[in-house]
C-alpha cells in the first residue's frame, strides 16, 4: 500500500512537468515553420515588389506544421513587411500550451520582431515577448 502511495505522489508531481516539457519541445516545430515562411518570403521578395499572404506562392503546401501542432497564417503583406503567426491547433495536444499559445514574427522595414502570447491574451500584450523564443 505504501508503494502505491509513493507511486501516486510521484505521478502527481512528475506528469505535469513531463507534459510541460513535451509542449515546450514542440514549440521548435512552430519556430521552424515560422523560419521557413520568413525564408520563403525573402526569396519571393527578391523577385517581386511585395510580400504575399499566400503560402502556396511561397512553396509551402499546408497552413499546418508537419505534425499538425500549429496552424500558420500570414497577414498584412506589403512592400515593407508582413506578419506570420503560428497558433496552437485547437485539435492538438499543443492547444494546452498556456504559456506560448501563439508565436508571431513581424517583419517591418527590415526589422524582425519576435512576439508570443499566452492563451486568451492579445498577441503582443504579454509582457515577456521572448519567453517562447528562448532555448531555456
Amino acid at each position: 500500500m505504501v508503494a502505491v502511495a509513493v507511486v501516486a505522489i510521484l505521478a502527481v508531481v512528475a506528469l505535469p512537468a513531463y507534459f510541460e516539457s513535451v509542449r515546450k519541445s514542440r514549440r521548435a516545430e512552430a519556430i521552424a515553420a515560422l523560419t521557413a515562411v520568413q525564408q520563403a518570403q525573402e526569396r519571393r521578395r527578391a523577385n517581386e515588389s511585395t510580400y504575399t499572404d499566400d503560402l502556396g506562392l511561397l512553396g509551402i503546401a499546408s497552413d499546418t506544421t508537419a505534425s499538425g501542432f500549429y496552424t500558420l497564417a500570414v497577414t498584412n503583406p506589403g512592400a515593407g513587411g508582413y506578419t506570420v503567426t503560428a497558433t496552437a491547433a485547437s485539435d492538438s495536444s499543443q492547444a494546452k500550451d498556456e504559456k506560448c499559445f501563439a508565436m508571431r514574427v513581424r517583419v517591418a522595414a527590415g526589422n524582425i520582431f519576435y512576439v508570443s502570447a499566452v492563451r486568451g491574451a492579445t498577441i503582443g500584450n504579454t509582457g515577456d515577448a521572448n519567453r517562447c523564443w528562448s532555448r531555456q
